[in-house]
């Protein structure tokens, strides 16, 4: 059993920065520092102190100093190990060449959901307050899709640090960096590629001074990447690991990629998207408390259903149970609802079941589950599109109540 839950895998920046360098991209001069490990006798003076850590924002928290002396590094590495950084430890620090800095860029690959490819942003400024920029359009951003069965071409390259104004050299120099950077991008399936700033030092050089790099977790099997565990993130329970497995080796659809073991006692099977967090609000509002929250949709076979179904109702303690969601575009009602009363069968539950769902043969759906209650004398309430989410949400709750009550 794995010993953190990946949100997509962050990597720390030095472990970015490691991918970056093997693209061909000039990263400063540096030392990795351990707990464990002593100082050693090859430092060098003066440098930046930078925390490692998967969590944004640590300049402003403090992790970022510059040490001009034996005495200041000490300091500030016994400083910064006796801290933590958003909840995370931070068990490594990063020692590098302080930067004589002529200008700061900003690049980035991001793959936009929207557009369905990766989008290349490039900006002439960067640095700790890009995000005002943005806000205040104080900065000219280029955005710049690229098919993703393509590669990046230099003449796009340049197109796009010639449109954000940079001029003479640096135009062949960026041109390298941006069509290094999208091959790291795709030959490692990245979701986000960030280099934030992109340094221009008085002498000419363009370097990564920072790396921000999320990989996509469900390409980790292609790759044998070696990175420390992530740290910061609570271990997974036995059932959340045991659920984790369902979609492993069947890509089909989706089925408790997504499960959190909460302490509740009315269960939740959602269909995933911004209408499952509203039915979790809506849930907690009528005074529900849910005993957990796991997403399935994208059409997922049978057999999954019936496993996340089987395995989530396993929590003891559930007084409730309530199937949401929207009207699916492509999930086949029928196949999962069959997959769900195949995962009820195995417990027979007598507590109460609310069910609203809509989509693809969405009346042979409901059909299953009359035949269910009738055959097996299940407690189900069936709601279709025409009933809000919300009500369903009042109705779970008051049910769940009575039959408290009753037991």
């Amino acid at each position: 059993m794995p010993g953190i839950v990946h949100p997509n895998m962050k990597l720390k920046e030095f472990e970015g920065k490691s991918l970056l360098n093997n693209f061909g991209i000039t990263i400063p001069k540096s030392i990795l520092i351990s707990k464990e490990a002593s100082l050693g006798e090859h430092l060098f003076f003066p440098c930046v102190v930078k925390a490692q850590t998967i969590h944004g924002k640590r300049g402003k928290a403090g992790f970022v100093k510059i040490a001009k002396t034996q005495n200041e590094l000490k300091f500030f590495i016994e400083d910064f190990f006796s801290r933590t950084h958003c909840g995370e430890e931070i068990d490594e620090i990063l020692l590098e060449e302080e930067l004589d800095i002529a200008h700061e860029y900003y690049v980035s690959i991001i793959f936009d959901t929207g557009k369905r490819k990766p989008v290349v942003i490039f900006s002439s400024c960067g640095g700790i307050d890009i995000e005002e920029h943005q806000k205040n359009n104080s900065c000219f951003f280029i955005e710049y899709p690229v098919c993703p069965l393509k590669k990046l071409f230099p003449w796009q390259a340049r197109e796009i640090v010639i449109r954000a104004g940079v001029r003479g050299k640096n135009i062949f120099k960026m041109e390298k960096i941006l069509v290094n950077l999208f091959r790291c991008f795709g030959e490692n399936d990245l979701k986000i590629a960030e280099i934030n700033p992109l340094v221009e030092t008085k002498d000419g050089r363009l370097i990564a001074a920072d790396a921000k790099i999320m990989i996509d977790d469900d390409a980790l099997f292609r790759h044998n990447f070696d990175f420390s565990p992530r740290k910061g993130f609570r271990k997974p329970t036995p059932l959340e690991y045991e659920i984790s497995l369902i979609d492993k080796d069947d890509y089909h659809g989706v089925a408790g990629k997504t499960f959190l073991e909460l302490d509740g006692d009315i269960a939740v099977l959602a269909s995933g998207g911004g209408a499952s967090l509203t039915s979790m609000d809506a849930l907690l509002s009528y005074g529900g408390n849910p005993a957990n929250y796991t997403e399935y949709s994208g059409n997922p076979s049978r057999d999954k259903v019936r496993r996340l179904t089987e395995l989530t109702l396993s929590k003891p303690g559930i007084h409730g149970l309530w199937v949401v969601g929207g009207t699916a575009n492509f999930t086949d009602i029928a196949e999962t609802f069959q997959g769900f009363v195949d995962g009820l069968l195995v417990h027979c539950p007598s507590y109460p079941i609310v069910v609203r769902r809509a989509g693809p043969r969405m009346e042979e759906g409901f059909q299953i589950l009359r035949e269910a209650k009738e055959k097996y004398g299940l407690d189900i309430h069936m709601y279709d599109h025409r009933t809000p989410i919300t009500l369903t949400a009042k109705i779970m709750v008051e049910l769940a109540m009575q039959y408290k009550k009753k037991i």
